[in-house]
């Protein structure tokens, strides 16, 4: 994994892998938990403190997902849904893919929304192009249980025996969390990412899942994971500043400019020189008046120069 890792690299994310994205965290509210149906088939849904609701699939339905990999995830506040849903396709040239939507939970507890697909796809997992999942209830002949009795929600996909096997398995889901990303599936990057650690801990792979969870708005999520990242790095010799960029941006979320203002220092440190963006990224409008934090973006300018007269000199 970790020659495959240095190989591909986070540069397969594209800007994202240095950019942090802007909290859209929702205020307290109504929440999504438990089992629903509906025909994508069997969905838990979740929701943590900060409003941000994620449904994993279980069983059933069409588009036959991995056990356990959120296909529904977004925030909720008061009975509105902003969010995403990953749904198989048909039609020319139609693949899987994630759509954002805009729905609601109703009265009785289902959550509704109008998806807009591509010209020319449609989704079998959709009722006329509308996501509908009710709450299962044994009364209107849905549970939680599955026809084997066991609860309609499985764990990570499993795993091949044999240790190149599982090793080729790893390769596979670290390839498939890196796809997903520029297709903004970033719940289900999550999901690979962390199959891929069966094979073992490696930095690449804690920084994708701390990425994806930054552009989910999960800072908690994303600060544990980046921080495990960051600290892999040091031990194995591989830190890099998009590392400490990405956790500065975690930070932030998380109200500590102090611990934000000493990634940041330590990503300038390890090469990043871009002070426009440091000057320009919303995230961190909290510390552009901390005067460490102007340091930082000093700094960074001079990095810069002395990389132009590198440049210049060749």
């Amino acid at each position: 994994m970790l020659q495959l890792a240095r190989k591909t690299g986070l540069y397969a994310f594209g800007a994202l892998a240095a950019l942090c994205v802007t909290s859209t965290a929702a205020a307290a509210g109504p929440t999504l938990d438990g089992a629903y149906y509906g025909q994508l088939g069997h969905v838990r849904f979740t929701t943590d403190a900060r409003g941000h609701v994620e449904g994993r699939y279980g069983l059933g339905g069409p588009c036959a997902f991995d056990a356990g990999r959120p296909v529904v995830d977004g925030a909720l506040q008061g009975n509105v849904m902003v969010g995403s849903v990953t749904l198989c396709q048909t039609g020319p040239a139609c693949e899987e893919r994630t759509y954002p939507f805009l729905g609601f939970v109703e009265d009785d507890g289902a959550v509704v929304a109008d998806v807009r697909l591509d010209p020319g796809c449609d989704s079998p997992g959709l009722q006329r192009k509308r996501l509908v999942l009710e709450v299962a209830r044994p009364e209107n002949g849905q549970s939680a249980l599955g026809p084997d009795g066991k609860v309609a929600l499985g764990s990570l996909h499993k795993r091949p025996a044999g240790k190149k096997a599982q090793q080729k398995q790893c390769d596979a889901d670290f390839q498939r969390a890196v796809g997903l990303m520029p297709k903004n599936d970033f719940a289900g990057a999550v999901y690979y990412f962390e199959a891929a650690l069966a094979c073992g801990d490696a930095v690449v792979l804690y920084q994708g899942i701390g990425v994806a969870q930054l552009n989910r708005d999960v800072p908690n999520a994303a600060m544990a994971a980046l921080e495990k990242a960051r600290d892999l790095a040091a031990k194995t010799g591989q830190e890099d500043p998009q590392i400490h960029y990405n956790l500065a941006c975690a930070y932030v979320r998380l109200g500590d400019k102090a611990a934000a203002i000493k990634s940041l220092q330590r990503a300038v440190a390890l090469g990043f020189a871009d002070p426009t963006q440091l000057a320009t990224d919303r995230d961190l409008a909290t510390l552009r008046d901390e005067p460490e934090f102007k340091k930082v973006v000093e700094t960074a300018w001079s990095l810069k120069d002395r990389q132009r007269g590198k440049e210049g000199a060749r």
